[in-house]
């Protein structure tokens, strides 16, 4: 029976793909029959800087394939596409960590970013986004590798066009640590970031946000912790929006921005997404003068939907980072993140916390509350304001 669509198509009529197999270069999953089978997984990679290969891809029912994960510093492979009319979208494959420097010479290596996730055809859930791999830890004296990226859950990990969930995103890696000595290059890897959530088709929820990764250790003041990933957006019709991811801790925040993602969006009738929370600071160190980093502001609470829905939270700040010894002053804390708004019926979201400051001489001044979303325009009442640190 599946015989003539094998040698016509390369795929047969009803069964599972096969599996790709794993070795230097991981080989993509098969295909799964042209009427029902689920993709077959990627093989995992184990050749550096090579990627993980494909999940295969369902037809008309059936799940897609994970996908394979990287070798050392390789990228995760990307999930096979859920069936067409029934099937659940596959899981992107997990970046490789990246090789530790060798000697005074060598710097780490750089994690690679997580696969993404699968699309759901008709009906089922995207497929989650793989997490990033973590950067690796530098040679005397020299730099740590920065940590991979998140797969994103928008690219790929969509719900089904009539029902399904958004796919979640993968988490970012975390930077490789600063190696000893006194060059003057030695610095830490940079987290990778989180990836965004999927969204929803007609009826679902959207995918949350994956967590920023953290910086490593003896990174500098203005080496922040990574971003996490913003929710993805409800149902067009129905369903809530993604919770965003939290961000990486360490560093100082840029003016007015945060590293906390933001919560999905809903959009005819839905809830919005809670926003992440923000990093806390950095220690105090030399090139900061002593100062502790200041802590993140949380991220903003999604909107409720166009006709019903209620605001997202805000996200909580970060703490302010601790001064580096007991005669500096520690950093201040974040601003909570603000509450997300309902447009005609619906109560505003209720605005994140405020983070203490860092610990020092004198102690970092508290962050203040968020503001709480505003209420429906037709019906709703306005969000509180979250409490200060």
């Amino acid at each position: 029976m599946n015989a003539p669509t094998q040698t016509l198509l390369g795929r047969p009529l009803v069964g599972d793909g096969a599996d790709g197999a794993s070795g230097p270069v991981g080989q993509p999953g098969g295909d799964g029959g042209i009427l029902w089978g689920n993709g077959g997984n990627g093989g995992d990679s184990t050749s550096p800087g090579v990627a993980g290969g494909a999940g295969g891809s369902a037809g008309l029912i059936g799940n897609g394939g994970r996908g394979g994960n990287g070798a050392p510093g390789g990228a995760g492979g990307n999930g096979g596409l859920g069936g067409l009319l029934l099937g659940n979208g596959g899981a992107g494959g997990v970046g490789g960590t990246g090789d530790n420097g060798v000697g005074d010479l060598g710097a780490g290596g750089g994690g690679g970013d997580g696969g993404l996730g699968g699309r759901a055809g008709l009906i089922g859930h995207g497929g989650a986004g793989g997490n990033g791999g973590d950067g690796g830890h530098g040679g005397s004296g020299k730099a740590g590798g920065s940590g991979g990226s998140g797969g994103f859950g928008q690219f790929g990990g969509a719900g089904g066009l009539l029902y399904g969930n958004g796919g979640a995103a993968g988490s970012g890696g975390n930077g490789g640590d600063a190696g000893t000595g006194v060059s003057s290059d030695g610095f830490a890897g940079l987290g990778g970031s989180g990836g965004r959530g999927g969204d929803a088709g007609l009826i679902g929820v959207g995918g949350g946000g994956g967590n920023g990764g953290d910086p490593g250790l003896g990174a500098r003041l203005f080496q922040v912790g990574s971003r996490g990933g913003d929710g993805g957006v409800g149902g067009w019709l129905y369903g809530d929006g993604g919770g965003g991811g939290d961000g990486g801790n360490g560093g100082l925040p840029f003016i007015g921005s945060t590293n906390a993602g933001n919560g999905g969006s809903a959009r005819l009738i839905g809830n919005g997404g809670a926003g992440g929370s923000g990093g806390s600071g950095a220690p105090g160190s030399v090139s900061s003068g002593g100062v502790g980093g200041a802590g993140n502001p949380g991220g903003s609470g999604g909107n409720g939907g166009v006709w019903y829905g209620n605001g997202g939270a805000g996200g909580a700040a970060g703490q302010g980072g601790p001064g580096m010894n007991t005669t500096s002053p520690g950093g201040p804390g974040g601003v909570g993140g603000h509450g997300g708004t309902a447009i005609l019926f619906g109560d505003g979201g209720a605005g994140g916390a405020g983070a203490a400051g860092g610990p020092g001489t004198p102690d970092g001044a508290a962050g203040p509350g968020g503001s709480g979303g505003t209420g429906g325009l037709l019906f709703g009442v306005p969000g509180p304001s979250g409490p200060d640190g």
